[in-house]
């Protein structure tokens, strides 16, 4: 029986049917508490008792309740309202794959944006051990924005039980019993491995997808028959209609790789969601407009392929106008490096049959390896901390040594003790410190050098300098193959440029100082180009050329960017793809481990009210870059809730407000975080500028100004009123606010001060060793102003530090237990008093090519 308008579940009132199934009832509801729309599923009281049905029902809020991404459903909570169970999850607009599939066969753009979203979806899932094992058009929901969101989690199956045990989300056993010899799923979309009763991994989504992929292109099901039976047949032994045929609508590339997502044999097929969405938004670019692919024969590609799952996709990202007429000869790339972690530089070996590389797996400290262009086992040298810094003609390496005392580090960092290690030799040779960049001469018996050190000089050979930047600092050094040239990039504050000079260090060319990023760089064989990798705006890094005489034309672009490493003799280049992830983790004391409280791809922790229960979050979302919206979520692992679009800035000791700049005009404002309306803190032609603080629960503190004026510092009273201009308290403003309102941290180069703004007197607390040039950086303030919290700034540790006798006591290590890919542990939100802090990590996730084809 449906429930009537008016009922409520917990603290939810229904409003209306939205649909029903054999799986439940789904209604519209509202949350009072918040005031937002939700959508609730109710498994009926004819059916919860069915032991079977419940455990599905379960298993589907315990899955998607642990999974944080724009393109799975997001379930906000889960109950029991008299005996019946219900979930509820966020109410979207618009239809499903299935009805959209009712008028016909989508566009290939389309079909191939709609499948980008659903392979990053499962990417998610599978990163959290969760396989749908159910993937199919009903099971797909379009929204009115072109959001695709994964749907029905009922059948999914835990593969890495103990990932969703942390998540806490329900009591209970973590998924439904499925052995060996059973067959879950939906006929028409299931994998032969699903088709057979074997045991189920990340896999058999990828071929549901391709099953999907094929239907929205065709207006057909792949493998759909008369009967149950003549279907099951044709998924184990046929091939879908066209799918080889050369005379198909669909183009060559997207048959290549659908044919890669439905291969019987799973070791043949895509192997992992994230290649695959890597792969279709080649072709999404392709689709879009780009010219034909001349492809080889289709045979089955190995699965050493995968990497370069696009083979000659990326050859439709050509761009037109910028590049020569393409060649028919397609772009092919071999994936190098198959292990977790981040790559630090690569070097073809002279003869072109092997790479040699520094790269940090696993969390392990960063090595240097070396294997063949067709090998999937990389051998490492053994020489923990050590990166590579290039390969001379006969063989030698020169090395990147740890200085003392860092021989664990993960990072793939440059600078270091210059060392060689020529083959056969026992153990490098250390022969200058303080190198942040080196390279070979061409006949591979001397080095040239730029030093770590003021002005960044470059020694060409060492012990010649030939280049000094003033206030730069020189990297990815690179001599030309003649030697007449050596070429790198050059860092001055935010001005980045690619430089080449001549061996008497005079400058013969130069690019534009107008790039947002620039990493790699290499000399074309002939040495009339240099190429190089990097980008004007936020958009991913493309291939760039640029010839002595000065000119510059784009090379190659593709999806998630690219790091330039080396180009062998023969043309190939060694390029390496990189995933950049923000997460952010909350521990408490007593807490036996880390809860990852992260959103979407680009977390950023912001602000703990004082006890500690509430997260303010920044979220860039997939694309990276500043956090462009603000989220509150309850340090217990509920999901997040969006405040509003902008860049978060402080959340009130309470937990009742939240402070967000918008807009290019940089408007403060203050948001509830409950029910309640914003108000505009700066308005008219005050503009915010760089910090805001709560004083208390009762007021503000930010930095703003005016035409014609410098910044100033203003506080104004939340409950309203005009906001006052006060005297400057120091250069870098208020670091932090005691939750009372009545201390304030600010900074010196020499130290940090805590100081008493309250009407009745003035007593400052000064805290040397703790500041801009200290060895720890403050980033928080007890209440009563009588402890402040620092970061050390090495070895991401937090401390608390007693502001009258100077104690400091360690409270957190600030890591994560999986160190995979850290880049950096960005600085920590404490609670006042101490028992809760969020911090934020930057970690790097690399895959190594080998590319042929690029011209």
């Amino acid at each position: 029986m449906a429930l009537a308008a008016g009922t409520r579940l917990g603290p939810y009132e229904i409003v209306s049917v939205l649909g029903s199934g054999g799986m439940g009832e789904v209604y519209r509801a509202r949350d009072p508490r918040l005031g937002r729309a939700v959508a609730i599923k109710v498994l009926p009281e004819a059916t919860s008792a069915d032991a079977g049905r419940r455990l599905r029902f379960e298993q589907e809020a315990r899955a998607a309740g642990s999974l944080a991404h724009p393109n799975v459903l997001t379930v906000f909570d889960v109950g029991v309202s008299d005996g019946v169970p219900y979930l509820v999850a966020e109410l979207l607009d618009g239809t499903t794959l299935r009805a959209a599939l009712a008028e016909g066969p989508l566009a290939a753009h389309r079909a191939l944006d709609y499948a980008v979203q659903v392979a990053e979806g499962l990417a998610a899932a599978h990163a959290k051990g969760i396989v749908h094992r159910d993937l199919k058009p009903e099971n797909l929901f379009i929204t009115k924005g072109g959001r695709v969101k994964i749907l029905d989690f009922g059948l999914a199956k835990l593969v890495r039980p103990d990932d969703l045990a942390e998540a806490g989300t329900l009591a209970g056993p973590t998924s439904p019993a499925t052995h060996p010899g059973q067959m879950v799923g939906t006929v028409a979309y299931m994998s032969p491995e699903q088709v057979r009763g074997m045991a189920l991994d990340a896999r058999t989504d990828i071929f549901s997808l391709g099953s999907t992929l094929y239907e929205m292109l065709t207006g057909r099901q792949a493998f759909l028959r008369g009967t149950a039976v003549e279907t099951l047949n044709a998924i184990l032994k046929e091939e879908p209609a066209g799918l080889l045929d050369p005379s198909s609508s669909i183009p060559v590339a997207t048959r290549l790789l659908l044919a890669r997502c439905l291969d019987k044999d799973r070791e043949h097929r895509a192997q992992s969601a994230h290649d695959l969405a890597f792969a279709l938004r080649s072709l999404t670019s392709a689709a879009s407009g780009a010219s034909p692919l001349v492809l080889p024969r289709f045979r089955r590609w190995r699965p050493s392929v995968l990497g370069g799952l696009a083979l000659a996709l990326l050859a439709g990202l050509w761009a037109g106008h910028w590049l020569r007429p393409l060649s028919t000869q397609p772009i092919v790339y071999h994936r190098l490096t198959f292990r977790r972690g981040n790559v630090g530089t690569a070097r073809f070996t002279p003869d072109g049959r092997g790479v040699v590389y520094g790269a940090s797996w696993d969390g392990a400290p960063i090595d240097v390896f070396s294997s063949g262009l067709a090998g999937l086992e990389s051998r490492p040298l053994g020489l923990a901390g050590t990166n590579l810094f290039g390969v001379s003609r006969s063989g030698e390496l020169a090395l990147s040594l740890p200085t003392p005392g860092d021989r664990k580090r993960t990072k793939a960092d440059y600078g270091g003790v210059l060392a060689r290690l020529g083959q056969g030799s026992g153990a490098p040779k250390e022969v200058i410190e303080n190198v942040f960049s080196a390279d070979w001469t061409p006949d591979g018996q001397d080095l040239v050098i730029a030093r770590l050190m003021p002005q960044s000089p470059i020694e060409y050979p060492v012990g010649k300098p030939i280049y000094s930047a003033a206030d730069g600092l020189v990297r990815h050094l690179r001599v030309s193959p003649d030697g007449r040239h050596v070429a790198f990039m050059l860092e001055e504050g935010h001005a980045l440029s690619v430089r080449v000079i001549d061996r008497q260090g005079r400058d013969t060319t130069t690019t534009s100082r107008d790039w947002r990023d620039l990493w790699g760089l290499a000399w074309r064989a002939d040495g009339r180009e240099v190429w190089f990798t990097g980008t004007r705006d936020e958009g991913p890094k493309a291939l760039h050329a640029l010839d002595l005489s000065g000119r510059e034309r784009l090379v190659l672009s593709a999806p998630g960017g690219l790091d330039l490493h080396d180009i062998s003799s023969d043309g190939r280049l060694l390029i390496e793809q990189t995933h950049l992830r923000s997460s952010v983790f909350q521990t408490t004391i007593g807490q036996p481990r880390e809860r990852d409280l992260s959103w979407m791809e680009n977390s950023v922790a912001v602000a703990l009210s004082s006890d500690g229960s509430l997260l303010l979050l920044g979220e860039g979302g997939e694309g990276g870059g500043e956090p462009q919206a603000a989220y509150l979520r309850r340090t217990d692992g509920a999901p997040a809730v969006k405040l509003a679009d902008g860049q978060p800035v402080d959340l009130s000791p309470d937990g009742r407000w939240a402070l967000v700049a918008k807009g290019k005009q940089r408007q403060l404002l203050l948001l509830p975080t409950g029910s309640g309306d914003a108000q505009g803190i700066t308005a008219g032609d005050m503009k915010f500028e760089d910090e805001a603080r709560f004083v208390g629960t009762s007021r503000i503190w930010f930095r703003a100004s005016r035409p014609g004026e410098v910044r100033a510092e203003y506080v104004k009273e939340i409950a309203g009123g005009p906001a006052k201009r006060i005297e400057s308290s120091s250069f870098f403003g208020w670091l932090a606010v005691s939750p009372d309102g009545r201390h304030v941290l600010t900074m010196s180069p020499s130290d940090v001060v805590v100081r008493d703004i309250t009407a009745g007197g003035r007593s400052d607390r000064s805290i040397a060793g703790v500041g801009m040039f200290g060895s720890c950086l403050p980033v928080g303030l007890g209440t009563g102003g009588a402890t402040v919290f620092c970061q050390d700034r090495e070895a991401a540790v937090l401390y608390r530090i007693e502001t009258r006798t100077g104690r400091r006591d360690t409270l957190f290590a600030l890591f994560p237990q999986d160190r995979t890919g850290v880049l950096a542990v960005r600085p920590t939100v404490v609670a006042a008093d101490g028992r809760s802090v969020a911090y934020t990590v930057l970690r790097k996730q690399s895959v190594l090519y080998s590319v042929e084809g690029v011209k």
